[in-house]
Parts: C-alpha cells; structure tokens; sequence
C-alpha cells in the first residue's frame, strides 16, 4: 500500500529537511507534499486527499490545531502529527484530546519521527485492510457455504467436495455451535454507517479467533448479523471447559466495540452434517435473553432436557420475515408479510398448541425487538402474561393469525414513531451541546459523538440527513452569528470576541468572518456603529 503525507511549517529550512532527509519510502510513502501555512495545507488536503499530515503548531493564517479541526468534517480518519515547542506541549496534549494522533517535541529527532509516522501509517493499513474485506467479499464464498450447512441439512450430497474446494477442514470428533448476538442490535446499527457496523463484526471476529485459538474454529455471519462459531471439540459436554473462554470475550468485545454481546450455546454433535441441529439449538437459546437480560452466557441444555423440538424451514422464513419487517420500522411490506403468514400456517395441519406456541413465540419476539429500539433493558412479566392469556381465549387457528397481524401493524407503527422521536432526540441534544460549547475551540466530531454516543465517521452523514446543513458549517454559522451579536451589543475587542467564539487567533478569526460574512469583524463593526 503506496501512502501520501503533508508536512506543514512555516520554516522553510525545517519543512524542506523533512522532506529531503529522512528515508519516507521506506515506510511505503511514495509522495511528500508540503505547505508553508495551514490554508494552503487546507488546500492540498481537500485535493491531493494525503494519508497523513506532520504540522508545525504555530503557523501564519491557521495553526496546525485549527488546520486539524477545519478538516475533520471532511476527513475523520486523517491522522495529524503535530510538531511542537516545549512551551507549546499543553497545547499539543489538548490537540490529541481533540483527535490529532500524536505530538513530536522541538527539535526534532528524525528517527523518533519515523517511528510515530511507522506506528501510525501500520494502523491504518490494518483497518484499511479491515475495510477491504468488507468491500470486496473476501470470504463470502465461505460464509454462504457455512451459513447454507448450519440452517439446513439440504445439499449434503455435495459437502465433503464444497468444503474440499473453500479449502475448510473438519477435523475434530465433536462440534457445537455458539452465536454471539450483539445486545440491542437494531440500536446499534441505527448508531452506525453500514461499514462501521461490518467493521465492528470483523473486530468481533478478531477477538473470538485469538481467544478461542487452541480450538478448529470455524467464523461467520449469520443471515440475522450474529457472529457464529462452529467450535471443533474432543468431548461432547464442552460448556465448562469453555465458559471462561466466552467470560473473556464478552469482556474484551465490551472494551474494544463497546459494545454488550450475548454467547447463545446449541449442544454439541457427532458428525459435522448435524450442525445445523447445534445450530437451532443456539437459535432457541437465544430467545431465553429475552428473560434472562443482557451480557449472558445461555446454554441450551440449562433450558431444556429433552433438547427441543425442531421447527420447520416455513417457520424459520416467517421469523426472519418478522425480524426484517420491524427492523425496517416501515408498513410498505405489512401485507405481503401478512399474506405470507396467512398462507403458511393455513397449508399445514397441525394441533392448536402448535399454532400457540407459534405465534406467541412470534409475539415475543416482536415485543423483544420494540424493546430494543425503545432501549428498554427490562422486559414486563405483566405483557408476557397477558399476550399467553389473550391467545389462551382464542379457540380457531384464524382468531390467532388476526390477533397476531394486528399486533404486528401496532409494533411497526410503534418502532417507526420511535425513530422518528429518538432522531429529533438526537439532533436537539447535539444542537444543545454545540451551543453551550461553541466557545471551545477544540470542539469537534468526536467530542459531540461521544456526548450523544454515535460513531464519529457516521454522525456527520446523519446530521446532514437530518437537518439539511453540514454540521461543520451549523457550528461556523452558529459562531458567525454569536460574534455578530457581539460585535453590536458590546464595546470588546475583537480579539476577545473571536476568543469567545472559538477563534483565539485573531486573523483567523477575521478570514472566517469576512469569508462568512462578506467584510471584516472591523468592518461590521463600523457598518453598524454609522448606521446608529
């Protein structure tokens, strides 16, 4: 991977050493650019797009903190090195709070800099090769082939030549299947862009493979976005020697994705063409979060002595039919969904209890998912009891499917509300934050996604999708119009009012008025007072 960086300084002596000077290709840096100020460095930012920028602090027109934060809008994922005086390591250490990566002390030692710049360019060669296997599907092949054996065991004639070809081993005498389901999911993936979810399970991944490494693991994503393992074992009741094992990814996935994650446990199997029984298993288990909370650990012997009964390939369809109807939190497909129930559960014969367990299992799940998007933890026993008691009056397989069907228009109409509410939510606590921080001049995307727990690539695209405006231009606009007001009802200096708008230095403040504005803070100033 060919990288590009910026050095920014405005000592030409200093910026032209370390370009000349010191080994870049060695780390793979094929094209040097440099600035002598930080609007021209704004500049070959936006059109050269480098991979890095190593900037002095202090500069004419823009300081290398103002130049970081004037592109972060834009560019979340540039990496800044700031070059600083000893004077200036305050300054520098607030900066690294603010996003820039790392800070490098006057004079400066070339080796030192190589190092940072090495550490810094290997991260990010690594989640850009994260990002890639999202982008180009590197083990799609794999994962249908994994996900086509654990839901079914159609096919099988063409196993042992599938798995021979995808060059997968199954080596082991014993296998089970563990899902592990990111609690309060659908929130989550609302928080996030489609590729920092992906990520987010490729991380997940990560942490199951270097964790679980003495076992032949088999990794995927299930059709629902659960991380699922095929664990290899040598003994059929595998759960104790395993527990600590899931302890500490639960604990290490919590630290590194922040994120909470259920380990739902299928029992273990002779013959790797029976996985797909360990499989529904899991699944099964899985259901019991819905009692037993966030964060757990569920085994499916601990539910059940007579391991379950399997549920048809129809009722598995209709499930994740219901799941993909709600998560949309739209109506547009409440018919065909209610078509396709209607006509499956009329084309089979079977008892009342079967069709009440059915439905009432449906019932919870969609109750589950209402939950999670309103984000409420606890389950009420009160529902639960009620949804049993109401199906319990019902004496006709049609009386359910109507009860059901009705239930389902209200829970899509209650998560399409829900979001609808939790975005205005969303966008007035980040207009409330900025307003009461629009003083600061380090204020920037991660600070405002951390106060209102969003991704920090993804927040931009949803304030815009929300609002219309850019949020990096809702804050300069915000702080144009705080300085006008001050510049009318107040004899301060214009230094001190760029400082009480975020600008501290004062000839920037005064380019970003007058780009703004359309004259100087002076200019403005006097307009007014011969207008009085």
């Amino acid at each position: 991977m060919d990288f590009t960086i910026l050095i920014a300084d405005d000592n030409q002596i200093l910026r032209e050493s370390l370009c000349a000077n010191i080994d870049w290709k060695a780390l793979g840096i094929t094209k040097v650019l440099s600035a002598p100020n930080g609007l021209i460095a704004k500049e070959i930012i936006e059109h050269e797009r480098p991979n890095l920028v190593i900037s002095d602090i202090v500069m004419p027109m823009m300081t290398g903190v103002e130049l970081a934060a004037a592109v972060n809008a834009d560019f979340p994922d540039l990496p800044f090195i700031l070059i600083s005086a000893h004077e200036e390591f305050e300054y520098a250490r607030q900066a690294i709070s603010a996003g820039v990566y790392d800070y490098i002390l006057k004079p400066v030692d070339n080796d030192s800099l190589l190092e940072t710049v090495r550490r810094c360019l290997e991260e990010k060669k690594n989640e850009y090769e994260l990002r890639q296997q999202v982008k180009n599907g590197l083990e799609i092949l794999k994962e249908r082939f994994y996900i086509r054996s654990t839901e079914s065991s159609f096919g099988y004639a063409n196993f042992e030549e599938n798995a021979s070809y995808l060059d997968i081993n199954f080596l082991s005498s014993y296998y089970a299947c563990i899902l592990f389901d990111i609690d309060s999911k659908n929130r989550t993936k609302f928080s996030m862009s489609i590729e920092d979810f992906e990520v987010t399970l490729l991380k997940m991944k990560n942490i199951i493979k270097s964790l679980l490494n003495e076992y032949e693991v088999h990794l995927f994503t299930s059709r629902s976005d659960s991380v699922e393992v095929i664990i290899g074992l040598s003994c059929e009741d595998y759960i104790g020697c395993l527990y600590s094992s899931l302890e500490e990814i639960q604990a290490v996935a919590e630290k590194q994705c922040r994120i909470t994650v259920t380990a739902a446990c299928g029992g273990s199997v002779d013959n790797i063409k029976s996985i797909h029984k360990s499989h529904t298993e899991a699944l099964k288990v899985l259901e019991y979060r819905f009692m037993m909370g966030f964060g757990k650990i569920l085994v499916f012997s601990d539910f059940t002595q007579t391991g379950g009964k399997e549920i048809s390939d129809d009722s598995l369809i209709i499930e994740e039919k219901l799941l993909k109807l709600l998560n949309f939190g739209s109506s547009d497909n409440l018919d065909e969904f209610n078509r396709f129930l209607e006509h499956t559960l009329n084309k089979v014969s079977v008892t009342r209890e079967y069709v009440h367990a059915f439905v009432f299992s449906l019932a919870l799940r969609a109750y589950q998912t209402v939950c999670e998007t309103l984000s409420q933890t606890e389950y009420e026993a009160d529902y639960i009891a009620t949804v049993y008691a109401q199906l319990n009056k019902f004496d006709t397989k049609h009386e359910m499917i109507e009860w059901f069907k009705n239930l389902i228009s209200g829970s899509v109409e209650q998560i399409s509300h829900a979001r609808q509410d939790y975005s205005r939510e969303i966008i007035s606590k980040i207009k409330k934050y900025i307003n009461e921080n629009y003083c600061i001049e380090e204020l920037n995307l991660e600070m405002i996604a951390n106060e209102v727990s969003f991704s920090q690539s993804y927040i931009s695209l949803f304030f815009k999708k929300e609002t219309g405006t850019n949020l990096f231009d809702y804050i300069v606009n915000l702080r144009m119009e705080k300085a006008m007001k001050l510049l009318h009802s107040s004899s301060e200096r214009i230094s001190n009012i760029g400082s009480m708008v975020g600008y501290p230095n004062p000839s920037y403040f005064s380019n970003v008025f007058k780009k703004h504005i359309g004259v100087s803070p002076k200019e403005y100033r006097d307009t007014l007072e011969k207008i009085s």
